[in-house]
């Protein structure tokens, strides 16, 4: 059952990341990531009122260039700190 429920939530963010074009941040990892959210019952680590991927991550990553966690990141905010990880590679994970 846990299995299932990591394969869904996995493939509900590289699914949001890839809609809109973001990126898992380079440093941070979507295996953890997902097992803490499931903990926490589906809630986002750093905002228990928010589920994961929020749709207010998107304001937070406009505004920004990371959701509140710092997980989902744009193109800028990678740029801006010089990361150089191609958002295909987390599709590898799926």
């Amino acid at each position: 059952m846990v299995a299932e429920e990591e394969r869904e939530l996995k493939k509900k963010i590289l699914d949001f990341v890839e809609e809109h074009k973001l990126y898992i941040h380079p440093r941070k990892s979507l295996n953890e990531h997902v097992t803490k959210v499931l903990e926490l019952g589906g809630k986002c680590p750093c905002r228990a009122a928010r589920i994961c991927p929020c749709p207010e991550a998107l304001e937070d990553i406009m505004g920004r260039g990371a959701c509140v966690c710092t997980f989902i990141v744009n193109n800028s905010y990678l740029k801006t700190w010089d990361y150089k990880k191609s958002r295909i590679e987390h599709t590898k994970e799926r």
